[in-house]
């Protein structure tokens, strides 16, 4: 499944690529443009649609699996599968300190940690529950209890509605980003406390295990966000470059990085002058920052549309600050992670 996933996501991008009048980059010959082309470009990411839930349909196995779970969760055999994996038996993987630390918790909430009892004889004998682990294995749960099941549905609706703004390598990248941004702009205690992804955006099993185990840490909410943040952040790096117009494309932006997870509001339409969610964090943020990096400041208002003066305002920040901290300061404004 996973593989098919992947084969018909690079036709699905070929196709509407072609379409749209994209070049191409991936090698090998485009299909001859017919008025059916577009129709079949629809029907392929349909089907790559399809195929991307039915991937996530299905929970991760072993190591991978078990590490999305609660340690409180594992059942005894779990364990005994999680000691012999690579990521408690290899030193150098990623992850061998953090397993290593989680299986030690396991054996302490449910051993004790008192000295080694022995016998009459002075020899120690094996070591007995003080607490029995769970008989049978159960669900990875979010941080509220929530099947993480449901909740990685959740994200993927929200990457589903990326990939109708553009493809589903960009979509998958942002998730990727996402949860990169996760490991290191969460607070402490707030992060899935995993190995940094390689944005390639392919949905493979290291993407889909990582995606797993941040829903059962952080919950839905927060991994929807930093995928929301991460695409915003790559906005903000494409304007410092200079790849983007100068005007009108910061409400395009931060339409496409957070209405499919705030207000899902289908195409953008730039005469909407509604106010959004986003639109208030943003003007926020800019005054926030503005007022710290510049006396002369001139504070715009915060009605929640994006228009001419939030965007000049963006223009004129921009020099001042890294990128980093612009999104980390729009966390706050936004009430995201934390």
């Amino acid at each position: 499944m996973q593989q098919t996933f992947q084969q018909n996501r690079q036709r699905s991008k070929r196709l509407r690529d072609f379409v749209s009048g994209q070049p191409d980059n991936t090698g090998g010959p485009l299909p001859e443009q017919t008025p059916d082309t577009e129709r079949a470009a629809h029907e392929l990411a349909e089907k790559v649609r399809a195929e991307f839930f039915a991937t996530l349909a299905e929970a991760p196995k072993g190591a991978d699996g078990i590490l999305a779970k609660r340690t409180e969760d594992w059942t005894e055999k779990e364990v005994e599968t999680l000691t012999g994996s690579d990521q408690a038996m290899l030193a150098g993987h990623p992850e061998f300190e953090r397993t290593n630390d989680r299986l030690t918790e396991w054996h302490k909430l449910f051993y004790g940690t008192g000295p080694a009892e022995t016998d009459a004889t002075g020899r120690m004998v094996p070591p007995s529950y003080k607490v029995p682990p769970r008989p049978n294995e159960t669900a990875a749960r979010d941080p509220r209890g929530r099947s993480a099941q449901q909740g990685v549905m959740g994200v993927g609706r929200q990457v589903a509605r990326m990939a109708e703004k553009e493809h589903w390598s960009g979509a998958v990248d942002s998730l990727q980003s996402g949860i990169n941004l996760l490991n290191t702009a969460a607070p402490a205690g707030r992060t899935p406390d995993l190995q940094n992804l390689k944005r390639d955006g392919e949905f493979g099993p290291k993407t889909k295990g990582a995606l797993f185990r941040s829903v059962a840490r952080l919950g839905p909410d927060s991994v929807g966000e930093a995928v929301g943040l991460a695409r915003f952040k790559d906005h903000v790096a494409k304007a410092r470059l200079g790849e983007i117009k100068p005007t009108g494309s910061l409400a395009q932006a931060a339409d496409e990085a957070f209405s499919p997870l705030l207000l899902p509001t289908g195409k953008f339409d730039e005469n909407d002058r509604r106010p959004k969610p986003w639109g208030y964090g943003i003007q926020s943020m800019l005054n926030d920052m503005g007022k710290d990096k510049d006396s002369d400041w001139q504070a715009i208002k915060e009605d929640g549309w994006i228009g001419p003066k939030t965007e000049l305002a963006f223009q004129s920040l921009l020099p001042q600050v890294e990128d980093d901290d612009l999104v980390g300061t729009l966390y706050h404004h936004l009430g995201f992670i934390g």
